[in-house]
């Protein structure tokens, strides 16, 4: 039996490289920025787990959930809110209104606003 670890996303998140990425028999990741990052943050971490595998959610073909429009879409999908300062990457707290804002001034544009999952 072969234990994999494939993250949800990819990002340069601090969250996104653990120790525990040590328990498992291959780590599954994006990308030469994803090996860099598990090599600067572990000590006594054998590399030769971590095996590129791409962005496959990025493979699969959609089906648009909107119809086709002359008008703009300007998405804002802020990120999770971190469990402690040193891990919160969101821009809602600070950013949020000021983004909505200046994407709803935009003429001929519409926002859709897509939140992260809690």
């Amino acid at each position: 039996m072969v234990h994999v670890h494939i993250n949800h996303g990819e990002s340069d998140k601090l969250s996104m490289v653990s120790n525990q990425a040590k328990s498992y028999d291959r780590v599954f990741v994006a990308g030469d920025a994803a090996i860099e990052r598990h090599r600067k943050a572990l000590l006594d971490f054998d590399e030769r787990a971590l095996i590129k595998v791409g962005r496959p959610q990025l493979d699969i073909e959609r089906i648009s959930e909107l119809e086709p429009s002359a008008v703009k879409t300007v998405m804002y999908a802020p990120t999770w809110e971190g469990e402690n300062d040193a891990n919160n990457y969101t821009s809602v707290d600070l950013y949020g209104s000021q983004i909505v804002e200046a994407a709803l001034a935009l003429e001929n544009t519409r926002l859709i606003y897509k939140p992260h999952p809690e």
